[in-house]
């Protein structure tokens, strides 16, 4: 068996891109990236809304158990 002096052969260099294929790209690189956030923005509006219900529910109990008046933070003072 014989060794080869020339070693691997090298790779041709990439051609560069223009403008327009590099746009392209970038556009739908953005594409994914904003799905993928939305994604993460939707699930994280779910959990904010169970998080909020599961709050209400052991709060509305010991405002019964305890016959504490709720204040109600939203209302204006008249």
């Amino acid at each position: 068996m014989t060794s080869s002096t020339n070693g691997p052969p090298i790779p041709p260099r990439p051609r560069p891109r223009s403008a327009d294929s590099t746009s392209s790209l970038d556009n739908d690189k953005l594409r994914r990236d904003n799905h993928e956030l939305r994604e993460h923005l939707d699930l994280a509006a779910a959990n904010i809304q169970r998080l909020t219900l599961d709050n209400y529910r052991p709060r509305q109990q010991l405002e019964a158990a305890t016959k504490v008046i709720r204040i109600d933070r939203r209302s204006t003072p008249r």
